[in-house]
């Protein structure tokens, strides 16, 4: 009876956002992109085993059993077609189509169109249509022969035209164009801010996937019953540039966030002391915190102390700060990182960064 008291569930509610990976750093650039009203959200982690079976004594018992692949998939299912679902979705990016004027669709129209016949320009959203006989001198059409469909750019003949062909011109205003395949998948920054809305208090939560590839929307929902809906999946890559630090994982990360603890403390201070060593050539990855004063922090390579390679760099996410690279000499930096609060106050801490031949 004793343990009901601290029985917790898990009722999950809150947005998911995403952000382009770019860089050999795995590093997620520009804004977030939120993927708007999400139906459901589903992570699914996988594992592969290599096993060994004896057989002796004819029983096949497991002897031996190692996991060989680890991975995951994500799945999305939202109903809103915002522009920057949508690219996901198709492959592409959005291009604005810039506005015409005095477009001529030349023998569009044909000298056997007849009453009933719709046909298709090749620009939407039209206006100031005219129809000329061909072969008539180029006579003007009468616009009592036709309706056009301005938004959907269709002209539907109502009666005989004339001799033909007919040449069509029109202006056209600019539109968004995303084009289908237009490129292959590229990775994306994953983000699940949420809220456990299963106990008493509501808990929030962050999940995040440093890295993952999407496919390609399985179904379009055009015409449907019910509200159309988006099912995006994708699958979780291992970053090779967070393998070695413990509190970021090499595929992402789930915390509780406590808002108590979100509180400012009285100092201001980098609680990192140390950094890892890493051996040339290899990808290399450290983590530099602090506490206090007032979020968020920018962090600096001060210049009172060596200042970092080329092939090495300081970035910073979610108030924490870590140096990434490919380092390609072996040596010792003596670095002094800088820490700036939203307050302007600031501390620095001397940290020694070696690289190994």
């Amino acid at each position: 009876m004793d343990n009901l008291s601290t029985e917790q569930y898990f009722y999950g509610a809150g947005s998911a956002a995403f952000q382009a990976v770019t860089g050999a750093n795995d590093t997620p650039t520009g804004p977030l992109k939120f993927f708007g009203n999400a139906d459901s959200i589903k992570a699914s982690i996988t594992v592969e085993r290599k096993e060994k079976r004896e057989t002796r004594t004819g029983t096949n018992g497991l002897v031996r059993s190692k996991v060989v692949f680890l991975g995951g998939t994500v799945e999305i299912t939202v109903s809103e077609n915002q522009r920057a679902n949508l690219e996901l979705f198709l492959f592409g990016d959005t291009v604005e189509r810039e506005a015409v004027s005095n477009h001529a669709d030349e023998n569009k129209i044909p000298a056997t169109a007849a009453a009933g016949e719709v046909y298709r320009l090749e620009y939407q959203n039209v206006s100031n249509l005219v129809i000329t006989d061909d072969g008539a001198a180029n006579a003007v059409v009468s616009d009592t022969k036709y309706a056009v469909d301005d938004v959907y750019g269709k002209v539907k003949v109502l009666e005989d035209l004339g001799t033909g062909p007919f040449t069509v011109t029109y202006d056209a205003a600019a539109s968004n164009v995303i084009p289908v395949f237009q490129h292959s998948d590229v990775p994306i920054y994953f983000r699940h801010e949420g809220i456990n809305i299963g106990n008493d208090e509501d808990q929030p939560y962050l999940l995040e996937f440093w890295k993952m590839k999407l496919d390609p929307v399985k179904d379009l929902e055009l015409i449907t019953n019910d509200f159309g809906a988006f099912v995006l999946t994708g699958t979780l890559l291992q970053s090779r540039w967070k393998p070695n630090d413990p509190v970021y994982g090499k595929f992402g990360r789930h915390q509780d966030l406590d808002p108590s603890a979100q509180e400012a403390e009285s100092t201001l201070a980098i609680t990192t002391s140390s950094l890892p060593s890493g051996p040339q050539d290899t990808p290399y990855f450290a983590r530099i915190t602090a506490s206090g004063g007032s979020k968020p922090y920018t962090f600096t390579v001060d210049g009172s102390g060596d200042p970092l390679p080329v092939d090495l760099e300081l970035n910073q996410e979610n108030n924490e700060a870590f140096i990434v690279g490919l380092p390609a000499t072996p040596g010792t930096l003596d670095l002094v990182i800088k820490v700036t609060d939203d307050d302007g106050n600031t501390d620095t801490q001397a940290l020694s960064l070696e690289i190994t031949a």
